[in-house]
């Protein structure tokens, strides 16, 4: 078997949209009709994809029904994915998604080479249809240089990074903490977190070397499958309990006049981030207005008109809402009176111009960045990116 049936619901789903997307590389354009064109016939690209891997490799067992299934959902997801990167004009994305899948292969029980000939028999199905003019010439290059790209360091996995709580001044809390959330007793996580609030500890502390690295390690750990969907919900939502209890600390630094509505895109459900940023930002005096998760666009111009806010937060943390994020940004700066707008999300860390390709004034990797950077734009200062 080529991947395991938990496998698929690590894997991101893509949306091409419409347009024109311009490859600065190659001078070329990619048409409406040429992705449009691919999307109609993604099912037989995948078909043919996974009878190449069949025919090349046959102990993967795809000819087994079930198995064969499994391979044909895997593959569609990795192809839904690399054209979501060709979308964003983002090889880096494509390279870094890849980089992720490699290194889950151990955890999963999955053949070493099987993703290196995915890609072979993509690459192989995509020349053929390309010299019977089913794809068009930007398109093919398009895919061909970003399959080559994604998977250039495949034979030698870079991913070294180090350990959730390394160097944290803190890891002795957190290692208390990460075991009450754990065996359930949130009585004692929160006694833990209220107590170091209430000696004086800085709300930035506990948020930077408590609530953050754990939840870092909460998305580790579930991609690892050490942790259960249900365990990662339950972990979040305590950390979400207990930094409310922190909220007589939040709301009591006077207002500065400067105004912030906190939003994450509609379909975006990773809310944490951008809560820890409304709240930081509140406690440093900004009014901020948190929307919360998978808000629809129409809701946020709402509150947007209401609010009149400085600067707009958009979280985004799947690759495959980008298209989301650039066309709310489209919307909020056709406003009379536009704000300033900064995104933020795993996406953004990993490909440091996607701010501009989604129209973005900026970009922050945290709530401390994020803070500064709207600092700036209320100034008035052009930001070049991350600080």
């Amino acid at each position: 078997m080529m991947y395991s049936q938990s496998f698929r619901g690590l894997i991101f789903s893509a949306v091409i949209q419409g347009g024109h997307i311009v490859s600065k590389e190659w001078n070329k354009e990619i048409s409406e009709a040429g992705l449009e064109r691919i999307k109609e016939d993604m099912p037989f690209i995948v078909r043919d994809i996974v009878d190449k891997q069949a025919a090349a490799q046959p102990a993967l067992l795809l000819h087994d029904p079930k198995d064969r299934q499994s391979a044909l959902a895997d593959a569609g997801n990795h192809l839904d994915f690399l054209l979501s990167s060709i979308e964003m004009e983002s090889r880096e994305l494509f390279l870094h998604y890849n980089r992720w899948l490699f290194s889950r292969f151990d955890y999963l029980n999955l053949p070493a080479d099987a993703l290196q000939l995915f890609y072979s028999c993509a690459k192989k199905t995509f020349e053929e249809r390309y010299e019977e003019g089913r794809l068009e010439d930007a398109l093919f290059s398009k895919l061909t240089d970003y399959i080559d790209f994604g998977t250039s360091s495949l034979d030698n996995d870079t991913n070294t990074a180090p350990p959730v709580g390394e160097e944290n001044p803190f890891a002795e809390t957190l290692s208390l903490y990460r075991g009450f959330v754990f065996s359930g007793n949130r009585r004692s996580a929160a006694a833990l977190v209220t107590g170091l609030s209430e000696k004086g500890t800085e709300l930035r502390i506990l948020y930077k070397y408590i609530f953050q690295p754990f939840q870092l390690e909460l998305g580790d750990l579930w991609h690892k499958r050490q942790i259960s969907v249900a365990q990662e919900h339950y972990a979040t939502a305590v950390s979400q309990l207990i930094m409310s209890l922190l909220y007589d600390r939040v709301f009591s630094t006077p207002k500065n006049g400067r105004i912030l509505v906190g939003t994450c895109v509609a379909g975006e459900l990773h809310e944490f981030g951008i809560r820890m940023i409304c709240d930081y930002m509140e406690s440093c005096g900004w009014d901020t207005r948190y929307l919360g998760a998978s808000m629809p666009d129409s809701a946020i111009l709402d509150m947007v008109r209401i609010a009149r806010p400085h600067v707009v937060a958009i979280s985004c943390t799947m690759t495959t809402n980008l298209p989301k994020a650039r066309s709310l940004i489209r919307l909020l700066k056709s406003e009379p009176e536009p704000a300033s707008v900064i995104v933020g999300g795993f996406p953004f860390n990993q490909d440091g111009l996607l701010w501009k390709k989604v129209g973005a004034d900026a970009c922050s990797r945290d709530f401390e960045e994020a803070l500064h950077v709207s600092n700036a734009l209320f100034d008035g200062q052009k930001l070049k990116g991350n600080l």
